[in-house]
């Protein structure tokens, strides 16, 4: 089923990419690759991958990361200090100096990858696969025994990581880093869950909702394993929701019927949506927010 609500979500931004009418870019030649002073996301795109500034909507100098555009779809995490992005491409994964913008030596990896979260020492990177989790030591560049995890799609790593969260089989799955052991799914009624996303404090995990409510995110509190009341999220269909270091403000990516994909700001402690801007052209509506 994680199969196939993968291919739908990849249907939509193709979709979404086909009907987009608006979002020119800007190249600007300031600070956090072309940016300015604000908090600063990065999308990726057809060529490369594309900062933003997430206050004002606007977009800087893109990077452009040769062979970026694969079959498997392009996936792009955070260093957690924010200096570096890597990005899976046709030829590994590959490190970007998010200052400089120079590209470093791809990384080789698994076919087939859905997510990635980067641990918070910054020397693994943990990706999902149909067939489980797989850890890459970002140092040596070696691939590790995949961890077994049937259809495991999205992924975060706790902060004082210790446990990945993973979204499979509509349910979401604790796995202990250290023992390579998956603990018991967190699974509820209307819990289809797409994407995870997890609060800076380590309690709360968010979920985007696939079929049962289509259009909102779902908290869960880890400690009790108790599933929140489903939030609407205006703008559309829910792709990506990304929490901001502040663990406030969230930063919502929808895709609405016939129109470009939005990235809308969201007070977790409202539950009330800020500003909405277009994402650029030819970019994919996942999104990662510099710490």
């Amino acid at each position: 089923m994680e199969a196939v609500l993968a291919a739908q979500r990849r249907r939509i931004w193709l979709a979404a990419l086909v009907v987009a009418t608006s979002a020119v870019l800007t190249a600007c030649s300031t600070s956090q690759a072309g940016t300015g002073v604000g908090v600063i996301g990065y999308v990726t795109s057809t060529t490369g991958i594309i900062p933003i500034d997430l206050q004002t909507g606007t977009t800087g100098r893109p990077i452009t990361v040769p062979n970026i555009s694969s079959d498997d779809g392009e996936v792009l995490a955070l260093s957690p200090n924010g200096k570096t992005a890597f990005v899976t491409t046709g030829g590994g994964l590959v490190p970007i100096d998010l200052r400089t913008g120079t590209l470093g030596t791809p990384i080789p990896v698994p076919s087939g990858i859905g997510s990635m979260a980067i641990a918070p020492n910054g020397r693994t990177a943990y990706v999902t696969t149909f067939t489980g989790v797989v850890p890459i030591n970002l140092a040596t560049h070696s691939i590790g025994a995949p961890i077994a995890l049937q259809y495991a799609s999205s992924i975060v790593v706790t902060p004082n990581g210790k446990t990945a969260y993973v979204t499979a089989n509509d349910d979401v799955t604790p796995v202990n880093l250290a023992t390579r052991t998956i603990g018991r799914p967190i699974t509820g009624p209307d819990l289809a869950p797409g994407t995870i996303s997890i609060a800076p404090n380590g309690r709360t995990a968010y979920v985007t909702n696939g079929r049962a409510v289509y259009g909102f995110v779902t908290p869960i509190d880890l400690a009790s394993r108790s599933i929140g009341s489903p939030i609407s999220i205006p703008g559309g269909p829910v792709f990506d929701f990304v929490i901001a270091p502040n663990g406030r403000t969230a930063y919502v990516t929808t895709v609405p019927e016939g129109s470009a994909s939005l990235v809308t700001s969201f007070d977790l402690v409202s539950r009330t949506a800020g500003k909405s801007f277009p994402l650029p052209l030819n970019t994919a509506p996942d999104l990662v927010v510099v710490p």
